[in-house]
């Protein structure tokens, strides 16, 4: 297995069989069925296409070429260069990955990570199920928007930035998607019912709030509080990521304590009967810890940790300029999309968050669309600039 980080433009998460894209003369050439899939195809005589990842030297040159196959569904493009393509990018893919056909080579099964910039060349057993619960669980779900307001927001360089909003109920929850949010941000601590010690009231809280999001991905900064029977049923309705704090004391930073009590619970809720399935884990940090980190010099020791510990997503709150460059390198590095939390970083503004590379952050609710405006006018490679110039200007002035 090889994983390999480049810079991923979006449209989420694609398996499929590798299928390398020839050129000539600066042209894509069609490609044709790799001998293993040709085989398959033979001998299954399924009516259903197969999935194929294109695998090519330059993106540009096989975006178009992607609709013209008719052997096979594109759910999926690599390549090593971007050319000259713009957004919106429809097929989860991934750039900027230097000699990729020596990577990833023809009929080699693929995982596309559009939204974490990840390549799984030949996944093993255990990232193939994770990846494929990842696909199964989201699909029957998500209810498509297609109305220009819900669209993610790209850079004019290509970089997708998605809007959080920060909400506390499910009123909250139906005017952020009534505006556009691309994800729903929810804290147990900011909800009274959620922390109710009567376990239906919890349940019956959390569905509300689920319903009232649409079927979009809820980011629940839970930290240990809900009962693990309730997570396993609400991540059987909707895309949801739990925001946990790692316990650093503890041999398995309390992710992997974290994930057995929630196995025995989703035993116990298909035993009986009820929908349930695991949701997705994100890692948590305030200030404090990210600068303990920093001093330590060991940022990037937690971000792959956290890797190793199967975290997706890493949520940062209260976090200044210059920590934020440093979290945000460390967390690429380690293929960890970065979420922003703004409530208490009056200090950063939306470029310092656009040149950090981050995945997203999180704004009210009444100001998605403005925010949304707001990136499409900003150029990654410029707001990287500043930020660089930003950190260093300060850097002087307390020198």
């Amino acid at each position: 297995m090889s994983r390999v980080i480049g810079i991923g433009l979006g449209a989420g998460v694609a398996m499929g069989t590798a299928c390398i894209i020839h050129m000539r003369r600066g042209i894509a050439l069609p490609p044709v069925p790799p001998a293993n899939l040709l085989t398959d195809m033979r001998t299954q005589r399924n009516e259903d296409l197969p999935d194929i990842i294109l695998v090519a030297e330059n993106y540009e040159a096989v975006a178009d070429l992607a609709s013209s196959i008719t052997w096979a569904n594109v759910v999926g493009i690599v390549a090593e260069t971007l050319g000259n393509a713009h957004p919106p990018f429809e097929l989860p893919s991934v750039v900027n990955i230097p000699s990729v056909q020596d990577i990833v080579t023809d009929g080699m099964m693929t995982v596309v990570d559009g939204d974490r910039g990840v390549v799984v060349a030949d996944p093993d057993g255990f990232a193939l199920a994770q990846y494929q619960a990842e696909l199964n669980s989201l699909a029957p779900r998500t209810r498509h928007f297609l109305d220009d307001v819900h669209m993610p927001a790209y850079t004019m360089d290509g970089r997708t930035i998605l809007t959080l909003a920060n909400v506390t109920n499910s009123e909250d929850a139906e005017l952020a998607i009534s505006n556009g949010a691309d994800i729903i941000s929810i804290s147990t601590q900011s909800n009274i019912a959620l922390q109710d010690e009567n376990e239906l009231i919890q349940h019956d809280e959390l569905l509300k709030i689920l319903d009232a999001g649409a079927g979009k991905p809820i980011l629940l900064l839970d930290n240990y509080l809900l009962p693990a029977s309730v997570l396993i049923e609400a991540s059987s309705k909707t895309d949801l990521i739990l925001g946990v704090v790692p316990q650093m004391h503890l041999e398995g930073w309390g992710i992997r304590e974290l994930m057995e009590e929630l196995v025995s619970a989703e035993t116990d809720v298909l035993n009986d009967g009820r929908l349930g399935t695991m949701p997705r884990l994100a890692a948590i940090f305030n200030e404090d810890e990210l600068e303990e980190c920093l001093e330590q010099n060991r940022l990037d020791y937690v971000m792959q940790g956290l890797v190793d510990r199967d975290i997706c997503r890493v949520v940062v709150k209260g976090i200044t300029p210059r920590l934020l460059e440093s979290t945000a390198a460390a967390a690429n590095s380690a293929g960890l999309p970065l979420i922003i939390l703004t409530d208490n970083a009056q200090e950063l503004t939306v470029e310092d968050i656009c040149g950090s590379g981050a995945f997203g952050f999180s704004v009210d609710p009444s100001s998605i669309q403005e925010t949304k405006d707001k990136i499409r006018s900003l150029s990654y490679s410029e707001c990287l600039e500043m930020l660089i110039k930003r950190l260093e200007d300060e850097q002087n002035v307390s020198s």
